[in-house]
């Protein structure tokens, strides 16, 4: 509990309990709006992974470099709403994912994006996956010719069916 804010001199209350740290300075509040920025409720790791919102707890253990939580906290965002695929995306992203878990989540969020007609966003992940795991990059490219293919783009379609096979 921060009960004063200001110089150490005049004014100050004593403290004669108190340790202190020396450094350059503080920000009084802090925390309050990392908390309040990322959704994390209390200034430790252990309850962000907890948290109700598994999204933003994820990403506030991914700003934490604390990324088995945030691991955590995105595969349960992925159960609770199974048809979003940012949860799946963040899955990828996270650096210390393997390339072929890397390529697997981001292929199944190219899969929800193309069915939502996000086929932009759906055709990136799609051409990353493929980056990733060669074994699955003629499968990631048909993936990309369906997507044309709906738009009735035929010409690239066909152009992406024969691409990396």
């Amino acid at each position: 509990r921060i009960t004063y804010a200001g110089p150490a001199g005049s004014g100050a209350p004593p403290t004669p309990d108190a340790t202190g740290t020396e450094g350059g300075g503080g920000m009084p509040g802090v925390w309050e709006w990392y908390g309040h920025f990322t959704g994390l409720l209390e200034p430790d790791l252990e309850v962000g992974r907890k948290e109700e919102n598994p999204p933003k707890a994820g990403r506030a253990l991914e700003i934490a470099k604390h990324y088995p939580g945030a691991r955590e906290a995105y595969r349960r965002a992925a159960e609770l709403d199974p048809e979003n695929p940012e949860p799946l995306v963040a899955l990828a992203n996270l650096p210390d994912t393997p390339a072929e878990d890397r390529a697997r989540w981001l292929l199944e969020a190219g899969e929800l994006q193309a069915g939502r007609f996000e086929a932009v966003r759906a055709q990136e992940n799609f051409r990353e996956a493929a980056t990733h795991d060669h074994g699955i990059a003629a499968l990631a490219y048909r993936r990309v010719a369906a997507v044309e293919e709906r738009l009735g783009n035929h010409a690239e379609a066909l152009l992406h069916s024969t691409e990396k096979a």
